[in-house]
């Protein structure tokens, strides 16, 4: 039985998830809107 996916698609989905999360620190620290959005944002 095969509890995890192939090495390729782990890595595929890593690097998918890493592009986004820079992509949106870019996007964040560029539209002051946003930036102020997330600075004030509290759980």
């Amino acid at each position: 039985m095969k509890y995890l996916p192939s090495l390729d698609k782990i890595s595929q989905e890593v690097l998918a998830t890493a592009c986004a999360v820079i992509l949106v620190a870019y996007v964040v620290a560029k539209v002051p809107a946003l930036k102020r959005l997330v600075k004030d944002y509290e759980l």
